[in-house]
C-alpha cells in the first residue's frame, strides 16, 4: 500500500510506501500498530488530532472490562467467562451477536495480561451497568496511550499528527 501525496504533515509533500496503514492512534489503532509491526509488516499511523492526548481514547474515563484478572483475585473478586458471557447476553436482553459475544470472550484476558506486561497499571475496578461483579479496571488512558505509542514507534512504527484522512483510495479489487 502507497500513501502519497499532501497529507498535511507540517504542510510536506511526501510519498512512503508501507505494508500497512492505520488510521486512528488510540485504543485499537496503537494496538493494531504494534501487532502489524510485530508480524513483520512495515506499518504508519496517521492521526487528525495534535497528539495522543487529544484523541477521544484520552478524553475517554480509562475503564476497561475485563474478567478472571489478577487484579480482581487481589482484590476479592470472584469472576469468570462463563459469568461475564451472563452478564453481557442479560444486558443485551439476549439479542447480542452471540458468536461475536464468544470471541470477545476468547481474547479478552489476553488483552488485559498484553496491556499489563506492557506496562500499563490498573488503580481500581468498578461496577458498570448490568455488570454482576466489578470488572471495570480503571487506567490513566493518557499515560496507557503514551506506553502505546512509545512501544508502537520502538518497533519502528511511524505515527503521523495532524493528519486528516478524507478519502481510501484503492484499485479495482477495493484494495
Amino acid at each position: 500500500m502507497t500513501a502519497a501525496g499532501n497529507l498535511g504533515v507540517r504542510g510536506e509533500i511526501w510519498d512512503e510506501e508501507v505494508d500497512v496503514v492505520i488510521v486512528g492512534a488510540g485504543e485499537a489503532g496503537l494496538p493494531a500498530a504494534i501487532e502489524s509491526a510485530d508480524a513483520g509488516a512495515t506499518t504508519i499511523v496517521l492521526e487528525k488530532m495534535g497528539t495522543v492526548k487529544s484523541t477521544s481514547t484520552a478524553m475517554s474515563l480509562g475503564v476497561f472490562s475485563f474478567a478472571g484478572t489478577d487484579y480482581q483475585e487481589r482484590e476479592g473478586v470472584q469472576d469468570s467467562d462463563a459469568l461475564y458471557y451472563q452478564d453481557i447476553m442479560n444486558a443485551g436482553k439476549w439479542t447480542n451477536h452471540e458468536p461475536l459475544v464468544r470471541v470477545f470472550l476468547a481474547h479478552q484476558l489476553d488483552d488485559y495480561n498484553w496491556l499489563t506486561a506492557l506496562g500499563v497499571k490498573w488503580y481500581a475496578l468498578r461496577m458498570f451497568g448490568g455488570g454482576s461483579v466489578p470488572r471495570g479496571h480503571e487506567t490513566d488512558p493518557i499515560e496507557q496511550l503514551r506506553i502505546l505509542q512509545e512501544t508502537a514507534e520502538k518497533k519502528g512504527v511511524k505515527v503521523f499528527f495532524k493528519t486528516r484522512i478524507t478519502e481510501l483510495i484503492t484499485d479495482k479489487d477495493g484494495r
